[in-house]
């Protein structure tokens, strides 16, 4: 769980209310935990397996190849939108 975290979560398949775009993002700053500006792969296998995520390693596989255009296997700020609209397609929503 992410320290001081308000926002209640919960798998596509339940819940009523779908993320943001901008809560979403705000999510996925949170687990750049060594603060470098970027999100490494296992940092975004995180952030699936915070919005518990069935198969979170297949979605971290499928963000990085979506989201990760100069293939430096990182995802830095001028990336961070394409993990965002990825992250949104899927639908996760927010315990209502």
């Amino acid at each position: 769980m992410i320290p001081g975290e308000t926002i209640s979560r919960c798998n596509n398949k339940g819940g009523s209310v779908p993320y943001t775009k901008e809560q979403l993002k705000e999510i996925s700053k949170q687990f750049d935990l060594n603060g470098d500006n970027f999100l490494s792969e296992a940092e975004v296998k995180k952030i699936f397996e915070y919005l518990k995520a069935y198969f979170p390693g297949f979605r971290t596989w499928q963000a990085m190849r979506k989201a990760d255009t100069d293939g430096d296997g990182q995802i830095d700020q001028n990336e961070l939108k394409n993990l965002i609209d990825y992250l949104f397609s899927l639908n996760y929503k927010v315990k209502a």
